[in-house]
């Protein structure tokens, strides 16, 4: 193996640089008849990325993630909208986050093994939960659980890096934002395709061959066209994973023996068990 990598996820690090860019604000409506009414009683009918319809409040200020993407794209599009994360930050992420937010709960998640804390979640009573991912009947029977079992609405998204752009147009609409989201929407829509031109012009022999190392050990991983190594598909590298695709949480068992066979230049590295 010629080098070795170690870095935070890339695909959520991408999320944070738009962050930074990007400033938000706030809508409020007033009602017709010249009556102030609390916009908590308003409700409106939306139709989610899985296409399923659901009534949320007309005006959305906390909002909780079943799982990390679903959090850092709310922290990307406004971070006083979160209302909590999925685990405790790590030190080398709260360097990422201001102080008052590094603060927010761990309120837990449904990803991967864990689940939310439901009682945590329900206290602080977030006005709708995201679900961003994979859409298929598994992540809709997911969403409806939830669901039912919290009396608050579900919202399914679409997590394809490809299709970040449509996912912030979706949460313009969804907050009544949409000249912020068309910002975040063009920014994302700009950076794959130049990425997507670029890795069409890199010779095949010229290409780098990239294990993704996931888990405590760095023995799990996942085979191209997964959720997990997207990115490499997306910039050109080979990902060298001869493995089979777990889907979900991902993670299929390899030895030491196939990485050194497999032979990389690259290993880049995701770490604490997650991937």
């Amino acid at each position: 193996m010629k080098r070795f990598s170690k870095k935070i996820s890339i695909a959520l690090i991408l999320l944070l640089a738009i962050s930074l860019v990007m400033t938000a604000c706030s809508n409020q409506q007033a009602n017709p008849e010249g009556e102030t009414e609390p916009d908590e009683a308003k409700t409106r009918t939306i139709v989610d990325m899985a296409q399923r319809e659901l009534e949320v409040p007309e005006k959305i200020t906390k909002v909780f993630s079943v799982s990390p993407v679903g959090t850092i794209i709310t922290y990307t599009f406004d971070p006083d909208l979160l209302i909590g994360w999925n685990y405790d930050l790590r030190e080398e992420e709260k360097e990422f986050f201001p102080e008052k937010y590094q603060k927010l709960p761990n309120l837990g998640g449904w990803y991967a093994k864990n689940t939310g804390s439901t009682e945590e979640i329900l206290k602080a009573a977030p006005d709708v939960i995201l679900s961003m991912g994979a859409v298929n009947e598994t992540e809709i029977s997911l969403a409806e659980r939830i669901q039912e079992q919290l009396n608050i609405p579900v919202i399914l998204i679409d997590g394809e890096l490809t299709k970040l752009d449509k996912a912030y147009e979706f949460l313009g609409e969804l907050f009544n934002r949409q000249e912020d989201a068309e910002k975040f929407a063009t920014y994302c829509r700009n950076t794959v395709d130049e990425i997507v031109q670029k890795a069409k012009d890199i010779p095949e022999d010229k290409k780098v061959r990239v294990y993704y190392a996931e888990g405590p050990d760095g023995l799990q991983t996942d085979p191209p066209g997964s959720r997990h190594t997207e990115l490499l598909d997306l910039v050109g590298a080979i990902n060298v994973a001869d493995v089979g695709d777990k889907g979900g949480a991902g993670m299929t068992e390899v030895s030491l023996e196939q990485v050194l066979k497999w032979d990389p230049d690259m290993i880049i590295s995701w770490n604490r068990g997650q991937g």
